[in-house]
C-alpha cells in the first residue's frame, strides 16, 4: 500500500507550490497581454467578430465574443486577472481553477494565433479543478489533518504527465531525428535560436559528434526518464523530474520559446518530495 501511495500520489505542499508557481506565470503572461487588448480582442483591432463570423474557420464558444468595445473587454479581461490571482493566493481553488479554465478557453478561442504552452496552462487548470492544490499555502487557511493525497485526480494527474512525455518522444521520429541533425537544425534556426545556441555551437565546434549524442539523447530522456515519475520512492521520482526541468531548462535557453519552458518546470514541482518540506518545517 505504501508503493501506491508514493507512486500514484502527491504531497499537498507540493501541489501548492505547483499551483502558485503555474497561477504567477499566468498572470505575468495575462499582464504582458494587457497592452494588446484594443488590438486583438476588440471590434476596431485586428481581427474584429464580423470577419470571424464570416470566417470558413469553426466558431468556438468565446465570452471574448460578447463584446467588441475596449472597455467591456477590459472589464472581461479584469475579472480574468482577478481569477488567477484568487487561485494563486489559493481562495476557492477549485472553483476558481474552473472558472480560469473556462476564461482561458475563451481567451485562446478569441484568437487561436496563440503559443502551444498556452494549452498546457488550460490543461492545468482544467486538472486544477480536481487536484487538491489549495490545501497548503494559502490565505485561507484549512485543517491540515495530513500532507499527503492520493485520489483518483492524483493518479490521472501522474498519467497525464506521463502520456505528454512520451508523446512528444515518439514524435521524434521525422527525417531530421533520424538523420541526426535536428538539434543542429534548431540551433541554427533565425526563428527561435538564441544567443545561447551560439555559444552553445561555438563550444561544440570541436566535437560535432556531441550534437548527434544531443540529438539522441533528448527522445531518449523523454521516454525513459518519466517512468521514474512512478517508482515508490519520492526522490527518485524528484530526480526524474529535475532531469526533465534540465531539458526543459537547456529548451529554454537556446530556443525562443517564451514561456513554454518555465511552464512545463512548474507542472514538475509537484514532485519535490515530503522530506523537503519536513526539513524546511523544522527550521
Amino acid at each position: 500500500m505504501r508503493a501506491v501511495k508514493f507512486s500514484l500520489g502527491f504531497d499537498l505542499r507540493s501541489l501548492a507550490l505547483m499551483r502558485i508557481a503555474v497561477a504567477g506565470l499566468y498572470l505575468l503572461d495575462l499582464l504582458g497581454n494587457l497592452p494588446h487588448l484594443e488590438a486583438f480582442y476588440c471590434d476596431t483591432g485586428l481581427m474584429p467578430r464580423a470577419s470571424l463570423v464570416s470566417s470558413p474557420r469553426p466558431l468556438h464558444w468565446s465570452l471574448y465574443m460578447s463584446y467588441g468595445t475596449i472597455n467591456m473587454v477590459g472589464m472581461i479581461y479584469a475579472l480574468h486577472l482577478a481569477v488567477v490571482v484568487a487561485l494563486m493566493l489559493g481562495y476557492r481553488t477549485r472553483l476558481t481553477s474552473l472558472i480560469g479554465f473556462f476564461m482561458a478557453a475563451s481567451l485562446q478561442s478569441r484568437v487561436e494565433v496563440l503559443p502551444g504552452w498556452d494549452g498546457e496552462i488550460r490543461l492545468l487548470l482544467l486538472y486544477g479543478a480536481f487536484l487538491p492544490w489549495g490545501e497548503r499555502f494559502t490565505l485561507w487557511p484549512r485543517p491540515k489533518a495530513q500532507d499527503f493525497c492520493l485520489s483518483a485526480a492524483t493518479i490521472a494527474w501522474r498519467i497525464q504527465l506521463l502520456t505528454l512525455y512520451l508523446g512528444a518522444g515518439l514524435l521524434k521520429g521525422g527525417a531530421y531525428w533520424a538523420d541526426g541533425t535536428a538539434v543542429d537544425v534548431s540551433l541554427h534556426s533565425d526563428a527561435y535560436a538564441t544567443v545561447w545556441a551560439s555559444r552553445l555551437l561555438q563550444v561544440l565546434k570541436p566535437y560535432p559528434e556531441a550534437l548527434v549524442w544531443l540529438n539522441d539523447g533528448v527522445p531518449l530522456v523523454e521516454l525513459l526518464v518519466p517512468c521514474l515519475l512512478f517508482v515508490p520512492i519520492p526522490w527518485v521520482q524528484f530526480a526524474g523530474a529535475l532531469a526533465l526541468g534540465l531539458m526543459h531548462l537547456g529548451f529554454g535557453l537556446c530556443l525562443d520559446i517564451d514561456l513554454f519552458s518555465p511552464v512545463c518546470c512548474a507542472c514538475l514541482l509537484c514532485f519535490v518530495p515530503a522530506d523537503v518540506w519536513n526539513r524546511l518545517a523544522q527550521r
